[in-house]
């Protein structure tokens, strides 16, 4: 399952988006000609190819898919798109692409990717005696390091040197096998502006005349025909169709299809993403199996399917993981031929059928990679026949690395500068992964392994490293034990630990080191790279699912950058917290499971009517099983989250909430200054749906909705009519119904608020208070079941407006130096008025207080030298009245 980049998503996703939202899509018109080979069985049907699902799968892009005859017969009147992709199935002699066509170099009035090279040769596409076209075989595209920086190849990783793989295999022009087109290119051809050459192979002679990968701005001229000269900027691209459509995807690199969308970014004027795009053709299967039966977490331990193991593969773009549980005799396991690699967890019966001689996981048997965890199976009369081996159950926290192996693949990103030891658990569990057990690490000593040095990990109950299984890497063609047909046909790795010590506290246990160890092996055995850098286990963070809804505004009228607002900017410069953002349609379709997460946030640019609310919907009230901030309380209308004839949605222009004297002890309102009154400022001002301004989008409440559990309003408005059926900001406990039907119960705490998303990013941060944002964070605590901070959360961007002249805005304030490396030297203006100033960092933690009486030559020194570099915010506070400052600690 792939959420951070990869998000599926057809043209009917977007068919009930707000025209508001439709209006920021690029329309991309995609070329193909008429008759173009598809359908054949392993090959991308024509019109769902790689980059279109690529690009239908972007918030930013709607596809038009066209097939035409040479002379451009039936497209569209180019005008009513933002971009056109000319693909490489066109003919090179294509009418279209000559002087007079629709596509020429001359004509074309809209940018272009042009994925023909060679139509720019002489009586084509140009007029040039010279030009040559040559087909290559190369899988590889050589990017010089000056040119590495163009945002044509931003996200794309260099440091391994300048080339760049962009398919695996030739194919023929259909995309059947084995055939011989990967890149086509151009020499010998006139081009007037220097340097559009970006990315080059070896049959190229002269790079400022050849045609690979360029960037070619409006003005150029291709040719010796000055009128020739393009009126719009355009890419070329050398990919033949066939290597692209070939294995429906499967081809094509991740580097291949992120050098289409940036193309597809630049020239639609939009900013080029900073990361790599990943092909979801070549996300790897894992089977992952349990067996029937297996605890369901009531003692602490993570919930089956929802382990540390899995949720780090779910999360990973390059897997897609199938969760299993099966009985002894392997029933429930399905064909193997479906996955790339198999992993067969501690909790399987150590005799169970499937692992013997001639069962589906079996040493001779099993026919894709495969992770034993089951360290048990591993002795006589189990998997193998050997009557020495003998399982040796260990208390031990720790592995042993020798220097020898700590350069294996396997350990890759594990520090070892403190010693050959790698810590796996921190406590003992049970097999539930409760408390009270003695569960750590089982090892098997004794047993004839026909490959030399396959241990790369030690225990000291090992007897012979030879003959033991604890951290192994057993090649294909390895014998297990004295059956000279017990002989693995895969790959292997074999792990010892305890599934009780890897799930106990919902994956607390497990140290990031021995989740390094799964993930390097599930790369290794599937045939990735394996990365380099330590896997931080996220069950040491309160993980945060964050939901808009797709076509989100992209912050072009001054608001936030969809999954950079303040909100989550926040909770990521938390250390208790970990964001991932999602965009999804109307349906939830582009959600991963709620469960793999301890927070969900529901975000008011999600459609009141959208079907994830609805009972039966993801994040439904009788379905969700994860705490839930619903910021959007127009939800809990008839038809839509609830049943409820009489609720009915208000929306306010209000800049304050209210909060009664009661409420304001509650958690959610800990740190916020109730002392000047029971109000409590929101934002600076109105907002558009996007963040710009002229808008009236403030605060969003309902009133008459049957709620089931009395006093859930903690903050209201004067628009309210009724606290015990209203939504403003209100805590509901899991067992709250909401509406008339009795099935509309929460499982889960949840916490209801009232923004509206314009109002909440607009300005970047610069419209909402450090009491919003305060809220915000003390929900995320509250319902994460953390302690609540004391503290406001400091908002050092937020600018409120200034109705009035406030008499102590007036005083004179000086400080200085700002920056500063050491101190700062302040003075505030006026006699004898007492004046207290404090520090705070951004967290809004105070970390300096003092009290200063006004007067001639008085002032006070901040010491800055023992805080580390960053912003910090000074604020000067007399009676009621306060002036907060920002000081640079360089």
């Amino acid at each position: 399952m792939n959420v951070k980049t990869i998000f599926f998503l057809l043209l009917c996703c977007v068919a009930g988006a707000p025209r508001s939202l439709l209006a920021q899509v690029k329309q991309v018109l995609y070329v193909n000609q008429s008759g173009v080979n598809s359908g054949r069985q392993g090959i991308s049907v024509a019109g769902n190819d790689p980059v279109i699902r690529m690009l239908n799968a972007d918030k930013n892009f709607q596809v038009t898919y066209v097939e035409t005859p040479q002379d451009g017969s039936k497209l569209p009147a180019l005008t009513d798109f933002d971009l056109i992709i000319a693909q490489e199935s066109i003919a090179s002699a294509a009418t279209l692409f000559q002087s007079s066509g629709k596509l020429a170099v001359r004509e074309v009035s809209v940018p272009i990717i042009y994925s023909k090279t060679s139509a720019f040769r002489d009586g084509r596409a140009v007029q040039d005696a010279d030009a040559v076209a040559i087909g290559t075989q190369r899988l590889e595209l050589t990017v010089p390091q000056a040119n590495q920086a163009h945002d044509l190849f931003r996200g794309i990783d260099f440091s391994a040197g300048e080339q760049v793989r962009v398919t695996y295999e030739l194919a023929n022009n259909d995309g059947t096998e084995p055939g011989d087109k990967a890149i086509d290119i151009v020499n010998h051809l006139d081009i007037s502006t220097s340097g559009t050459l970006l990315a080059t192979v070896p049959e190229v002679t002269d790079p400022a005349q050849a045609l690979v990968v360029n960037y070619l701005p409006a003005g150029t001229q291709l040719g010796e025909d000055p009128a020739d000269v393009l009126q719009v900027d355009a890419v070329v691209l050398p990919f033949a169709y066939g290597a692209l459509v070939r294995e429906d995807g499967k081809n094509i690199t991740d580097e291949g299809l992120t050098l289409w969308r940036n193309a597809a970014y630049l020239l639609t004027g939009l900013a080029v993403p900073p990361v790599k795009y990943y092909n979801p053709a070549l996300a790897k299967k894992i089977l992952y199996v349990n067996q029937t039966g297996v605890d369901p977490g009531d003692g602490g331990g993570a919930t089956p399917g929802y382990d540390p193991v899995i949720r780090m593969l779910e999360l990973d773009d390059y897997f897609e993981v199938t969760y299993v549980e099966t009985p002894p005799d392997g029933s429930l396991i399905p064909d193997l031929a479906a996955f790339d690699l198999v992993i067969a967890q501690e909790t399987i019966d150590p005799g169970a059928d499937y692992l013997q001689p001639g069962g589906l996981l079996g040493v001779k048997n099993v026919s894709i990679p495969v992770i034993f965890n089951q360290i048990g199976a591993f002795t006589d009369g189990r998997a193998v026949t050997d009557v020495d081996a003998a399982v040796t159950p260990t208390q031990n926290f720790f592995i042993t690395v020798p220097a020898a192996h700590q350069s294996h693949v396997l350990f890759n990103g594990i520090d070892f500068a403190g010693g050959e030891q790698l810590r796996i658990t921190y406590e003992l569990a049970a097999d539930d992964g409760s408390d009270g057990g003695n569960k750590a690490l089982d090892i098997v000593n004794h047993l004839d392994i026909s490959t030399s040095g396959t241990l790369l990990a030690t225990v000291p109950e090992v007897t012979d490293p030879a003959q033991a299984l604890v951290v192994n890497y057993l090649p294909a063609g390895t014998q297990l034990g004295e059956d000279p047909a017990d002989v693995l046909q895969v790959d292997a790795v074999n792990f010892s630990f305890s599934y009780g010590a890897m799930v106990r506290d919902k994956g607390k246990n497990i140290s990031s080191e021995a989740l390094t160890l799964w993930r390097n092996a599930v790369y290794l055995l599937t045939g990735l790279p394996v990365p380099t850098d330590l896997y931080r286990n996220p069950a040491n963070y309160k993980q945060v699912l964050y939901i808009n809804q797709f076509g989100v505004d992209p912050g072009n009228g001054g608001g936030s950058t969809p999954g950079n607002d303040p909100v989550i900017r926040m909770l990521n410069a938390d250390e208790n917290f970990q964001v991932t953002y999602v965009e999804t349609p109307q349906d939830g379709s582009k959600l991963p499971d709620p469960q793999f997460f301890d927070l969900i946030i529901a975000q008011e640019t999600l459609s009141s009517g959208a079907p994830l609310f609805q009972p039966g919907g993801s994040v439904g009230i009788r379905n969700i099983k994860t705490p839930i901030i619903y910021n959007k309380t127009n939800i809990f209308r008839d038809g839509r989250a609830v049943t409820d004839a009489d609720a009915v949605a208000a929306t306010t222009q209000h800049f304050y909430l209210t909060v009664p004297q009661v409420n304001q002890r509650h958690d959610l309102f800990r740190g916020i200054d109730f002392s000047a009154g029971e109000q409590v400022r929101m934002i600076a001002e109105l907002a558009a749906n996007d963040g710009s301004d002229g808008g009236d989008k403030a605060l969003d409440i309902v009133n008459h909705l049957d709620i089931s559990t009395s006093g859930t309003l903690l903050a209201t408005v004067p628009e309210v009519t009724d606290p015990d059926q209203a939504l403003v900001v209100n805590y509901l406990p899991a067992g709250t119904q909401l509406g008339a039907d009795p099935a509309d119960v929460l499982q889960v705490d949840a916490v209801v608020l009232p923004f509206a998303y314009g109002a909440l990013v607009k300005g970047d941060g610069a419209n909402v208070s450090s009491e919003a944002l305060t809220i915000w964070r003390n929900a995320a605590y509250l319902l994460t079941r953390l302690p609540v901070p004391e503290e406001l959360y400091i908002n050092a961007d937020y600018t409120p407006d200034i109705t009035s002249v406030d008499p102590f805005e007036s005083v004179d304030i000086r400080f200085s130096p700002n920056p500063t490396h050491d101190r700062v030297q302040l003075t505030v203006g006026g006699s004898n008025e007492r004046t207290a100033i404090a520090l705070y960092n951004l967290r809004g933690q105070q970390l300096w207080y003092h009290t200063l009486v006004t007067g001639p030559h008085r002032g006070v020194s901040v010491d800055m030298s023992r805080y580390s570099e960053g912003i910090y915010l000074l604020q000067v506070v007399r009676g009621r009245q306060r002036r907060s400052f920002k000081i640079v600690k360089q």
